[in-house]
């Protein structure tokens, strides 16, 4: 499984990001990283959980560091809704950042869970992403997903600012050349 992140142009959804990763299992524990507060702290939030049911809202507190979109005057905390929550399977929820402006700028995120003997397969989808951010949104969920991979498999994750600036160079790179489909 490639680690690198693909963005494509998908008709009714926008631009859309998919990650594919292999994580150690069983298939509970990692749907325990994505939805309870202390685990989901250790990659995405400093703060939060995923309630269980559909239809209820939260907030993360995003993670700091001097490559937060806080910097450009947006908020450094997440926004969303439950879509979808079915354990251990599928997770989907809406990711609301507000602007410096104050309108709510969202998309989804989907994680998809399946199990392939002791690993499981993770596929993240996000969409729309917003004109201007495909790289960082490249970038940020390569990153937290290399920090995610670390905690499931108990071992130190990469330093997340740091990784997230070089993922960032990497992507800038590689998506120089605009296309309706584009991947690495």
């Amino acid at each position: 499984m490639n680690d690198r992140g693909a963005i494509r142009r998908v008709r009714d959804l926008g631009d859309t990001v998919r990650f594919e990763r292999e994580l150690p299992g069983p298939i509970h524990r990692v749907w325990s990283y994505l939805t309870e507060g202390p685990l989901l702290a250790t990659w995405l939030g400093e703060d939060g959980a995923i309630p269980p049911r559909v239809g209820e809202s939260f907030v993360l507190k995003l993670g700091g560091g001097d490559d937060l979109p806080e910097r450009e005057g947006y908020e450094a905390a997440m926004y969303g809704k439950v879509l979808r929550y079915d354990p251990p399977r599928v997770l989907e929820y809406t990711w609301g950042i507000k602007s410096p402006d104050g309108s709510m700028l969202d998309s989804t995120v989907r994680f998809e869970l399946e199990p392939r003997g002791d690993r499981v397969a993770l596929v993240l989808t996000h969409w729309p992403v917003l004109p201007g951010f495909e790289t960082r949104t490249l970038a940020g969920w390569h990153s937290l997903l290399d920090t995610l991979r670390a905690r499931v498999e108990g071992t130190e994750p990469p330093d997340g600012m740091a990784a997230m600036r070089a993922r960032l160079r990497e992507y800038e790179a590689s998506l120089g050349a605009s296309s309706t489909e584009r991947s690495d």
